[in-house]
């Protein structure tokens, strides 16, 4: 009696090369995928008891090995997150995790994904996070990159302003037209069509109805693609090119990263601390009496023109006397917070901008310790007495996570902290929490007054 043949994978031969060279055979026994209970006898040890379950249920991918660079790290691009991605902006969990798998885990699994990492190939994964990040945070990484390019063409304006002998196109231009691809070009373009149908209106003017003059179309708002390249772009102006061309710089986007980080995100200054209710964009007042926050005021106000600590009103058109002072409250994005230091030390010049109110960072919820949200606070009037007092009239601008906190010495109890920026669910959801608290404490004071 004879049975039947069957063909199996295993017999087809595909992959077992003439040459010997192992060479990818996905039919074959040994790359098919294991059923889940022969994870679970894996996990058990030679005395059939389970070792703790470390490597139950783990998914192999055997022919990994065997894969090029190339395929090996567009597979790795699917797991290669970076600091802070994690949901979405509206999610009510502050999620902003500094550690990731691209830069905490991938680097430690072996030599070869260290190299990884490390290679300019790299600078892909660290381009496709920066879009994700746009896509899902758009309230904090799409600010970020408009004020990181609009604060590196100041740089080179004042780059310009110091040592250009004078003609030809500003570095800022350059790097604007070069960035933008084309559409200013495509702008230009318009223009000149709407002049030559006046022109030609004017010629045929024997008779003949002019055609009215055609308005060049409204600006177009740049893409995320867009505003990465001009990020790169300007950030790659303002870098000495020794930096640029060291083996251990990092690739471009992943410094554009780190500077929105250190510019925008983060934020290292003073802190008051007082547990209270405050809202966003509710001015409210305070009257700073002890000598460490006499000291802060002091800090905050000091690379600002002398008349707005004698009561008058902040006014960021005419705060054009902001000059190159370290001493100040931190360096902050649009809105009030960033940060003072730069991250990665490649040796930016850090300035007061002149389009950002005095801000210090206000912990007003308890306790004072890592981990506690707390607000960014903006100074907009501010008077200091003689004595170093002061009065101040401030507006709470975002809503930020105390990252570090420690006390500086020497300085009377001065308490400094690092804060990162939350995102807008979280933010949201912090108010709902702080709104729901009040209004529990408002209900038992009147109870307990209406009883008395």
């Amino acid at each position: 009696m004879t049975t039947p043949a069957t063909s199996t994978p295993a017999s087809s031969g595909v992959g077992a090369g003439a040459s010997g060279s192992k060479a990818l055979d996905p039919s074959a026994p040994s790359y098919r995928p294991k059923p889940a209970s022969s994870y679970d006898d894996d996990a058990r040890g030679s005395d059939g008891r389970n070792d703790g379950g470390a490597r139950a249920r783990t998914p192999r991918f055997p022919q990994f090995q065997h894969l090029g660079d190339d395929l090996q790290m567009t597979i790795l691009s699917f797991v290669a997150d970076v600091p802070f991605e994690g949901g979405d902006e509206e999610e009510e969990e502050d999620d902003m995790n500094p550690t990731s798998t691209l830069t905490h885990v991938l680097p430690l699994v072996s030599r070869r994904f260290l190299a990884y990492c490390r290679s300019t190939a790299c600078d892909l994964w660290w381009s496709d996070a920066l879009r994700r990040l746009v896509r899902r945070e758009a309230y904090l990484w799409e600010e970020g990159l408009r004020n990181l390019i609009s604060d590196l063409e100041e740089d080179l304006d004042e780059d310009q302003k110091t040592s250009a002998s004078g003609g030809g196109a500003s570095t800022t231009e350059a790097v604007t037209a070069a960035a933008a691809g084309g559409d200013e070009s495509d702008g230009n373009d318009g223009e000149g069509e709407g002049e030559r149908a006046e022109e030609g209106g004017d010629d045929n003017a024997g008779g003949q109805t002019k055609r009215p003059r055609r308005n060049p179309p409204p600006p177009r708002l740049p893409t995320e693609n867009e505003l990465i390249s001009k990020a790169c772009s300007s950030l790659r102006s303002t870098l000495h090119p020794n930096f640029l061309s060291s083996p251990s710089t990092p690739s471009i986007h992943q410094l554009v990263f780190r500077s929105i980080v250190s510019r925008h995100l983060r934020m290292t200054s003073p802190v008051f601390y007082m547990p209270g209710t405050v809202r966003l964009g509710h001015e409210f007042g305070l009257h700073f009496f002890e000598p460490r926050y006499r000291a802060l005021i002091a800090e905050v106000m000091m690379p600002y023109p002398e008349r707005f600590r004698h009561g008058e009103p902040i006014s960021l058109l005419g705060n054009r006397e902001v000059g190159g002072s370290t001493t100040g409250g931190g360096r902050q994005g649009e809105g009030g917070e960033g940060g003072r230091h730069d991250g990665h030390g490649h040796g930016h010049r850090r300035r007061n901008s002149n389009t950002q109110f005095p801000s210090f960072i206000y912990a007003n919820h308890a306790p004072l310790r890592e981990g506690t949200p707390a607000c960014i606070v903006e100074v907009h009037r501010c008077r200091i007495h003689p004595d170093g007092a002061a009065d101040v009239f401030l507006v709470p601008s975002r809503y930020v996570t105390l990252e570090r906190v420690w006390e500086r010495p020497n300085a009377g109890g001065l308490i400094m902290a690092r804060a990162i920026r939350m995102k807008r669910g979280a933010g949201r959801a912090l108010e709902m929490r702080v709104a729901e608290r009040e209004a529990r404490r408002r209900r038992v004071e009147l109870e307990r007054w209406t009883s008395a």
